[in-house]
């Protein structure tokens, strides 16, 4: 159950719902201010999440783009990222893998399935990213 909840909650960061350089992440992603996300943007906002998490700057996101001081938790959950997201098993994430990963949190949240997340499922997708800050820091 924990690979489960660490695997999601990994995948949430790295697809902008958790968060974005010191802004909420969903507003990051909504980049037509209209208070909605369409899954064009939340694809878009991967893109650009992309470049910050390649840290060397190489094209690929490795284990040498680990942050310095990571924990074991959080390079076992950069390991299961790897794992779900190398579609081609080459130990790497190409910026192409990163952005067409499947958006199975995005589709979780978008509760009504019309391909955009609402207020309501914004404030869904903060609370769940809410908790989930909270059982980390524990």
């Amino acid at each position: 159950m924990f690979t489960k909840v660490a695997t999601a909650a990994v995948l949430l960061c790295s697809s902008c719902v958790v968060l974005a350089q010191g802004r909420d992440a969903i507003e990051y992603a909504d980049a037509d201010h209209d208070g909605k996300v369409t899954k064009q943007e939340y694809t878009d906002a991967r893109a650009a999440q992309f470049s910050r998490m390649d840290r060397n700057g190489d094209g690929f996101i490795d284990s040498a783009d680990s942050r310095e001081g990571a924990n074991e938790r959080g390079q076992r959950a950069a390991a299961a990222l790897r794992g779900r997201i190398d579609s081609n098993g080459d130990g790497k994430i190409s910026k192409e893998e990163f952005v067409n990963a499947p958006t199975m949190l995005f589709d979780k949240f978008d509760a009504d399935k019309n391909g955009e997340l609402d207020a309501k499922e914004l404030e869904a997708a903060r609370s769940a990213a809410g908790r989930w800050r909270e059982r980390r820091t524990q």
